[in-house]
């Protein structure tokens, strides 16, 4: 049976049989075998290709029209225009699926039913019609039963066949069909109707004397005997279970089956209930219990009246626990958006991006790669292709150890020189030279002379790039590539950018300074011009881990060590300072907005904050002073900063701050700012507050009355330990940095509101424009 009439009786298959389509009868015209014709001129139909009388009305239909006049005209009407292909409903050539057929009830063609058939003046008596009566155009239909099987082709012809090799008369599968009636309810819900090809609805009844509906599972044979009791048995065998119980092993014929008796159960060591031999353990104990009387106590209770009073106490229910703060829900959220690096930290493995792109420029440079050559070489032994091979990568594994420090220093010798504060210059060099001790005057290639050669060699750009090489080159250019793990989308770009002057990584190099991967080649040269040379038997790779370990690292600033995401956890990301933050955030966005500062040789107004507008809002709000001094407003600047891989891809953008840095950088000045606290100011005699203490320092005039406030010992300076939360500091902060911003030497007595503050950078952000 179909799949989908499985677990149904004998009855409902045969009353829903499944068909799989309707096609022409070769050879049949429509008529009845023996009713009387018009003309004796026409002769008399083959009964074996003729339709039963009741199949007459139901199973003709007329030809169909062919598809290609319809094809043509549709063709012709999506050329010209005029109709969309999706608005012709006259053609389809897409077969209709299972379910739109509905199993087989749903004809997949529709024709038109012979308007010949349905006249009545034509019938015969018994409802037929003669073959001569019918159009040319008509043909009798044969039905298929799915699964298509030679038996299941079922025709309206005779009941029987005949098979004249034996003379017999075999039964016929046969197909009964009788119409249904549109709005007949006698056999709704019973068995389903069809809808025929020319548009008739019938019900059908499948008649065959061959049952397929149920499959017998067949038992599976026994295994072959390999004793002679099993050979001259004279039945089937007994199940292996069975088989051991009933026989007696070794046992032959005459055989005697093994009847076992299951042992009885052990009677108690003792009894349970009161019986009249308690001392007998025998089976006649068990069960004669004793008889007892009936005993009935009758206790006697006071019952005294009382009175129940209800008070009904007012209980506060504690309010429900709050839900655990997570940054990712908080007002630092839009960082994980905006930072390259999809985080709130700059992780590890965003960091061995940033080195692979440094590394892969530089690696560009042919004499740093003859100079690493030359230094490998005067250390180890071996052949030139393997030398160049090993030489890389010692000292790239070696280099990308350190990556992380060279970055931070990197941001802090930025700031220090006197141009781009995202370069650093000469003068920072030279700082950094005089901090970490590295020139040696009896070396005779570190001398400071020399140092400074080292600079000018790093700024050098190439004249020719390895595409531009000749073929031996430039075969060596590609190994050196495959051997630096230069691959990406970095790779042509940068071998083109350093030769190519208008590339967006020449456009924003300033040849006077280093940018970040110059500072990494640089501090390599020093390496090995200190520690190499044929000096020492050291490799490029133990030159650079010995001027880091023994030079640079333990000599350089505290503030050039620090880790900005160490900060970031320890003080920012917590939950009080995201409220305090929160609390101030549309005047912030407001703050943001305004100090967009357009550039000074005009233009647009940038999307973020550049650091003039932060050097702006410094100024405006008089926080430098002999500690919190112009550089380390622009550290703070840089530190806020979250890392780019890539800084010539948006040098504009890597030069800014978006809100979140901005914020981040708000709370780094209030944590390094010094400002007093409330009973420090009391003691002191400052009776109007936090804001009479910042104007006197401010005009460097002390009020009378009113003593001197010393600095606490954790604000001596940036890195010492803090002994305040951030939390607290952040809201003294912002109250008298508001103030500071809002208040006019032109008109002192204005009153300060947040409100107000408010209104009036919206109006200055208007007049600079969007």
């Amino acid at each position: 049976a179909p799949q989908e009439e499985t677990g149904m009786s004998h009855g409902n298959n045969r009353w829903r049989p499944v068909i799989k389509q309707y096609a022409e009868q070769p050879g049949f015209r429509p008529g009845t075998a023996g009713v009387k014709r018009r003309s004796p001129a026409v002769p008399a139909p083959d009964p074996a290709k003729s339709l039963p009388a009741v199949a007459n009305r139901l199973m003709v239909a007329p030809y169909p029209k062919k598809a290609t006049p319809a094809l043509c005209a549709a063709a012709a009407a999506i050329k010209a225009g005029t109709v969309a292909p999706e608005e012709i409903k006259d053609v389809k050539i897409k077969r209709p699926s299972t379910a739109e057929t509905r199993g087989g009830r749903q004809a997949r063609t529709q024709l038109l039913a012979p308007t010949e058939v349905d006249d009545a003046d034509d019938e015969n008596d018994d409802g037929s019609m003669d073959p001569e009566d019918f159009p040319e155009g008509n043909m009798a239909l044969r039905v298929a039963i799915a699964p298509g099987r030679s038996r299941q082709v079922i025709t309206f012809r005779q009941k029987n066949f005949i098979d004249f090799d034996q003379q017999l008369a075999l039964p016929k599968p046969r197909l009964a069909v009788f119409e249904h009636f549109h709005g007949s309810k006698v056999y709704k819900d019973l068995f389903p109707h069809y809808q025929l090809p020319n548009g008739k609805q019938a019900f059908f009844y499948f008649v065959s004397n061959v049952v397929e509906e149920v499959e017998v599972q067949m038992r599976p044979p026994p295994g072959l005997p390999f004793t002679l009791n099993g050979a001259l048995q004279s039945s089937l065998p007994l199940l292996t279970p069975l088989s051991k119980v009933a026989k007696m092993p070794g046992s032959a014929p005459p055989m005697e089956v093994e009847k076992p008796v299951p042992p009885t159960a052990p009677l108690p060591t003792q009894h349970l209930l009161p019986v009249k031999r308690p001392h007998c353990l025998e089976v006649e104990a068990f069960g004669e219990l004793r008889e007892d009387p009936l005993r009935i106590r009758l206790i006697e209770r006071h019952v005294e009246r009382r009175s129940t009073h209800f008070e009904r106490d007012q209980i506060e229910a504690p309010p429900p626990a709050a839900a655990p703060w997570k940054i990712e829900h908080s007002v630092f959220r839009p960082r994980a958006r905006e930072a390259e690096c999809r985080s709130f930290w700059n992780k590890a493995k965003f960091l061995g991006k940033m080195f692979q792109v440094d590394w892969a420029r530089n690696m560009k440079k042919e004499k740093l790669r003859i100079s690493i050559q030359k230094e490998y070489k005067q250390g180890y032994g071996g052949t030139k292709a393997l030398d160049e091979m090993k030489a890389v990568q010692d000292l790239k594994e070696v280099v990308e150890k350190y990556y992380r420090s060279i970055v931070r220093l990197f941001d802090y010798y930025s700031v220090l020189g006197s141009g781009d504060p995202f370069h650093v210059q000469l003068n920072a060099y030279s700082s950094f030279l005089e901090e970490c001790n590295i020139g040696d005057q009896e070396s005779e290639s570190c001398k400071r002379s020399d140092l400074d050669t080292l600079f000018i060699l790093a700024n050098y750009t190439a004249a020719r790039s390895p595409l531009g090489l000749g073929p031996h080159k430039r075969q060596r250019a590609t190994l050196w590539q495959l051997a630096c793990g230069s691959k990406g989308p970095h790779r042509k770009r940068d071998a083109r950018s350093v030769a190519d002057k208008t590339s967006k990584l020449a456009k924003c190099n300033d040849e006077h300074a280093f940018m970040r991967f110059e500072m990494l080649e640089v501090i390599i040269r020093i390496s090995m011009a200190k520690y190499g040379k044929g000096e020492s038997p050291l490799n490029p790779g133990q030159c650079f881990t010995k001027i880091m370990e023994e030079d640079i690292l333990p000599r350089l600033p505290a503030s050039a060590t620090t880790d900005r995401d160490d900060y970031r956890n320890d003080r920012l990301y917590c939950e009080p300072v995201a409220e305090i933050i929160k609390r101030d955030l549309k005047l912030l966005q407001a703050l943001y907005s305004r100090y967009r500062l357009p550039p000074r040789s005009g233009g647009v107004r940038p999307k973020w904050m550049r650091m003039d507008g932060w050097d702006a809002i410094v100024q405006r709000a008089s926080l430098l002073d002999d500690k919190f001094t112009l550089q380390e407003s622009r550290l703070i600047f840089v530190m806020s900063r979250m890392h780019v891989s890539d800084e010539s891809e948006d040098y504009g953008k890597y030069q800014s701050i978006s809100f979140i840095d901005f914020l981040e950088a708000i709370s780094r000045t209030a944590d390094l700012r010094w400002f007093p606290t409330t009973d420090e100011l009391a003691e002191a005699g400052y009776k109007e507050g936090m804001w009479q203490w910042f104007r006197s320092q401010e005009v460097g005039d002390q009020p009378p009355a009113t003593l001197p406030i010393p600095r606490r010992p954790s604000a001596e300076s940036a890195m010492a330990p803090k002994t305040r939360p951030l939390a607290e500091k952040l809201e003294i902060f912002l109250e008298v940095f508001f103030q500071r911003l809002f208040f006019d030497p032109k008109v002192p007595d204005a009153l300060y509101t947040k409100e107000n503050l408010l209104k009036q950078l919206k109006k200055q952000d208007k007049e600079l424009g969007v």
